[in-house]
């Protein structure tokens, strides 16, 4: 099994947008804060600067772990016959043929940049990186 690449910066706050609250709490944490909290409080102004070397930081994948696994409420259907992947809520599954995945599933099977394009897209072909 392979790790999944890591997220840049500005990946992870996009993918997790909709968890303002868990993005704070890690970023704030006393395992985060002295090297990504500053950087996380700047948010704002690094985008308005197009500030590059901070937004395309990559993060290790204990952070990034750490936030998907927070996301409760951030749900994937998976087709393993098709390779897709897309952000279906968990109550819309019922008596598919589909695979739920938690947004920390699809972070460790996929990588966490993939959660980013999902959302951005509407669904994203995946390569299973736990083969």
């Amino acid at each position: 099994m392979s790790r999944p690449p890591p997220m840049k910066f500005w990946e992870a706050v996009s993918a997790f947008r909709e968890f303002p609250d868990v993005l704070a709490e890690v970023f704030g944490s006393d395992k985060w804060r002295t090297v990504y909290g500053e950087t996380f409080s700047r948010w704002e102004e690094l985008v308005n600067a197009q500030d590059r070397a901070a937004l395309d930081e990559y993060l290790p994948l204990e952070l990034t772990r750490e936030i998907a696994k927070r996301c409760q409420g951030l749900t994937f259907g998976y087709s393993a016959e098709t390779g897709h992947l897309w952000r279906m809520p968990a109550v819309f599954a019922q008596g598919l043929q589909t695979m739920m995945l938690s947004a920390l599933d699809v972070h460790d099977r996929f990588g966490g940049s993939v959660i980013e394009e999902v959302l951005e897209r509407g669904s994203a072909r995946v390569m299973d990186l736990t083969d």
